[in-house]
């Protein structure tokens, strides 16, 4: 059987560690509430949704082969595409393969 002086050395390690993981639970929770509290951020539309987006640019009508692809390190969804000039531009240009001519 344990000693007093044990099962007290064996106490004090022991809420040591339940201070350790309340504060890790602490932050946990608090990193949830942060990002449960920021808007969400749109999804890439579904492929059969592809068919509903388009844009114009220089007089040409643009579609999408697929819901998103990585350009410049950053992934971009059809949808991105159809609120971004810049983007549009930049696709068009480069005949980036996610966008065909209508």
């Amino acid at each position: 059987m344990p000693t007093k002086a044990v099962l007290e050395t064996e106490n004090a390690e022991l809420k040591e560690e339940l201070k350790r993981v309340l504060l890790v639970n602490t932050r946990l929770t608090e990193e949830i509430e942060k990002l449960s509290s920021q808007p969400v951020k749109k999804s890439a539309p579904a492929a059969h949704s592809l068919i509903n987006l388009s844009f114009v640019y220089e007089g040409g009508k643009f579609g999408f082969t697929a819901p998103f692809m990585h350009v410049n390190g950053s992934k971009i969804s059809a949808q991105d595409v159809c609120d971004s000039k810049d983007l549009q531009k930049e696709l068009v240009e480069k005949k980036i393969g996610m966008i065909k001519k209508l």
